[in-house]
């Protein structure tokens, strides 16, 4: 029978196995470690993928939905119903269930003739998206009375010897400051009206009747209506005076949406540096982001408004004719560079320059400058020598109308008529009074800006 070991060779025994036991525990807990990190990464990469096909899906609904409201437009100005479900214009209400690119949308349209809303759903595979808009139908043309012969603002008229405005029927001349002529042979074959206060008409040959607070040095055929007499009637002849007569009321000068003319200008695309157009080539519409330069001798066929960010310059016996299509309406010729309004949006008719309508007595060319010049010597339009045609307007600068020039009507921040030339306005049977000026052919339905809502759930 063997002796008990002693208790030093059992210590020894214990020290010598405590390594290899810590060991395996420790191997145990890095590996237990290990493949908890192991399960937590492929939970997380499940969920990113599941998130990820979430968003897909949900991006997807919603560019679904936005082609729904781009089809409705669409549908709204075609011609045929063949791609709407067998509905076009009027008729479009909408789609059921339209399926593209792997998913589907659904429209709803309510409104009337001029506004509707649109409620587009799209669905791609369990996700849904709701985008709404409201859109309109933009008109063809938009209405702009042109009053007068001549008008003028705050920098008023004057009219040099052998100055002709034409029209009878209704007042030919307003101004909101003085019209002074340089001589009894300067011509106003219609009413002349003053409306400042302390305002006056000054040496000019009225055949109609006169509106001033002072009317001075003239003939007047008719009435003339002024303030006190007989200071500020003297040197005038009238058939009957009227002391003690009210200020004439100011009267706005025509305007124009420059923004709205801005874009529909663009719709036609935008072509930087000068331009210079060919013989009998269509033009319009269209942005020109320089000058427009039409050289002479050369016709142009105007089809639509014309955005010049520039100077307009017609050279001699050049000519602008607008397009049959637009029958009894008109186009516009805008100068405009907001930027530099002091130097750039003038607009220079060379000797002989032509300007057409179609043969109807309400279509015309209408030119508008934004230019500031207040200098006659350096106008923003200059209707040279036997300049025939058009309607100008320059609501901040001075209109020039060069001797011989025959134009139809003009209205400015001041406007000078020389010798021979002739603002017509109705003369032959035209109307300026009601002119409609056109964007485009024929209406059409678009997107109001602002009002396509974020899509929600």
């Amino acid at each position: 029978m063997s002796s008990a070991p002693s208790p030093e060779i059992v210590i020894d025994r214990i020290i010598s196995c405590r390594p290899q036991g810590f060991a395996l525990v420790s191997v145990v807990v890095v590996m237990s470690v290990l493949f908890a990190f192991a399960i937590i990464a492929v939970g997380v990469s499940l969920s990113s993928r599941r998130t990820g096909t979430s968003y897909q899906q949900s991006m997807s609904a919603e560019q679904l939905a936005e082609a729904g409201i781009n089809k409705a437009v669409f549908c709204l100005n075609a011609t045929n119903g063949d791609n709407c479900g067998g509905k076009k214009g009027k008729d479009y209400v909408g789609e059921t269930n339209v399926s593209f690119g792997g998913g589907n949308w659904t429209t709803v349209l309510t409104g009337d003739d001029k506004t509707k809303s649109i409620i587009s759903t799209g669905t791609s595979l369990s996700r849904k998206k709701i985008v709404k808009a409201i859109i309109s139908k933009i008109p063809t043309g938009y209405d702009l009375d042109v009053g007068y012969a001549v008008q003028a603002g705050e920098g008023g008229v004057f009219l040099t010897e052998g100055a002709d405005l034409k029209e009878k029927k209704k007042n030919v001349l307003y101004s909101n400051s003085d019209i002074i002529c340089d001589s009894d042979k300067s011509l106003i074959e219609g009413t002349a009206v003053v409306a400042k206060v302390g305002g006056k008409i000054d040496g000019c040959q009225i055949k109609a009747s006169a509106y001033a607070d002072k009317i001075l040095n003239s003939k007047v055929d008719r009435d003339a209506y002024y303030q006190n007499d007989p200071a500020d009637i003297a040197g005038t002849t009238a058939h009957t005076k009227h002391p003690n007569s009210p200020t004439p009321a100011v009267d706005a000068l025509p305007d124009v949406n420059l923004a709205l003319w801005h874009k529909a200008a663009e719709k036609g695309g935008t072509y930087i540096g000068d331009y210079t157009p060919t013989d009998n080539s269509i033009l319009g519409p269209l942005k020109i982001y320089g000058n427009l330069n039409i050289p002479d001798t050369i016709n142009v066929v105007l089809k639509g408004p014309v955005w010049v960010v520039g100077d307009i310059n017609m050279l001699g016996h050049a000519s602008l004719t607008l397009h049959d299509m637009h029958e009894t309406d008109s186009v516009i010729m805008l100068a405009d560079d907001p930027h530099h309004r002091d130097t750039k949006g003038f607009i220079n008719l060379s000797k002989d320059a032509q300007i057409k309508g179609t043969n109807a007595l309400t279509s015309f060319v209408v030119f508008y400058s934004t230019n500031t010049s207040k200098d006659d010597a350096n106008p923003a339009i200059d209707a040279a020598h036997q300049t025939k045609g058009g309607i100008f307007l320059a609501p901040d600068g001075v209109i020039l109308l060069d001797p011989g020039s025959k134009i139809y009507a003009a209205a400015g921040y001041r406007v000078v008529v020389k010798k021979d030339a002739h603002a017509e306005y109705k003369d032959g049977g035209h109307d300026p009074t009601d002119i409609v000026l056109v964007t485009k052919t024929r209406e059409s339905w678009e997107v109001i800006p602002d009002t396509w809502r974020e899509p929600s759930q």
